[in-house]
């Protein structure tokens, strides 16, 4: 058994105060995904927002970005889906980009609050009626991260299988194996909040601080 070094210990979240924070983490998870995916796109995104432009501008930047990544996005992934076997890598990053583009386009009409908002509420239901006597904690070592719960037998999971990890004003989300943690700051029942954020930051590559 490992030695633990943090530990958090759940209660109930305010889901309604905590859905913003957590649709900004996804959007974020989203993002990390797709600069992996087409790093070439990002390249060519990041220098156009370095520029600086009116406020009044950005929707319709913000629409152009988004054309551009459903544009390159169509001549990666159609080709692609020809022969999906040796061209794999195009064919997802293709398909990564439409759809990033299209969000931005949404974005850009005036929908950003509600992009995230639905797998947000998903993320959080039911997490407003923890009750202490479940005893759902989740521990870190230095190998790795542990979730247990009553009546159930733990889980181990080491750093290499962690994603990303995002932290925001109240809260980490931590996603492995295509499934999602989140954990509440006010939560931690073993070390401090500075030191935690210093060890995940070294444990886990894909590490933003959004706070």
């Amino acid at each position: 058994m490992h030695s633990s070094l943090f530990c958090f210990s759940f209660h109930a979240f305010d889901t309604e105060a905590l859905l913003p924070q957590v649709s900004r983490a996804l959007e974020t998870r989203t993002e990390l995904v797709s600069r992996e995916k087409v790093p070439g796109l990002w390249k060519v995104t990041d220098r156009l927002n370095d520029r600086p432009a009116p406020a009044e501008s950005s929707p319709m930047r913000g629409r152009v970005l988004g054309i551009v990544f459903l544009v390159l996005g169509l001549l990666l992934f159609l080709p692609s889906a020809m022969q999906p076997k040796e061209l794999l890598g195009p064919l997802v990053g293709g398909a990564v980009a439409i759809l990033w583009g299209l969000w931005r386009i949404r974005v850009s009409m005036g929908s950003r609050g509600s992009s995230f908002s639905s797998a947000a509420k998903k993320l959080l239901a039911g997490k407003e009626s923890i009750t202490p006597e479940q005893q759902m904690r989740v521990e870190f070592s230095e190998t790795g991260m542990t979730l247990s719960a009553e009546g159930s037998n733990p889980i181990e999971v080491p750093y290499s299988r962690i994603s990303c990890a995002i932290e925001t004003s109240d809260l980490y989300l931590l996603v492995f194996d295509n499934q999602a943690t989140l954990l509440q700051k006010q939560d931690l029942t073993g070390g401090k909040v500075e030191e935690f954020r210093q060890f995940l930051a070294e444990k886990v590559s894909k590490y933003r601080d959004i706070s």
